[in-house]
């Protein structure tokens, strides 16, 4: 998959001039669903990590706020473009990479994908927070 042309598709939708159709409609639609409207998330045990979820129970992704390093649910994420579209693994990095900074307005480096601990929450008690760009 070409993500420059993906990102470009975007774009001219957004703007109305055409429409995702196929595979490229499944990788937007599965971005917008899961990957949108996130919510952040800190934590007083581990203070210099930012955790993001539509909820505190629903963590998807987490970095050290010092780094430009994320982590992504491997199960949740990540499994959906390899298993479920077949794309290699530097197209997925390159999709998540864009599409979270893109909409979460951050720098990244690199994604890692990890299978997450399905107790984040109760382990860490996290809290809402907001980003300081």
């Amino acid at each position: 998959m070409n993500i420059q042309i993906f990102v470009r598709n975007i774009s001219l939708t957004k703007l109305g001039l055409t429409e995702l159709k196929g595979r490229e409609k499944r990788i937007y639609e599965f971005l917008m669903e899961n990957l949108s409207g996130l919510n952040t998330y800190t934590s007083d045990k581990k203070p210099k990590m930012l955790y993001f979820g539509k909820s505190e129970e629903d963590i998807v992704l987490f970095c050290n706020s010092e780094s430009e390093t994320f982590y992504v649910d491997t199960d949740k994420i990540w499994s959906f473009f390899e298993n479920g579209l077949s794309m290699d693994y530097s197209d997925i990095k390159s999709l998540i990479i864009w599409w979270v900074a893109m909409t979460l307005n951050l720098n990244i480096d690199d994604i890692i994908r990890i299978v997450f601990p399905s107790h984040i929450n109760m382990n860490f008690n996290l809290k809402p927070t907001t980003l300081n760009n």
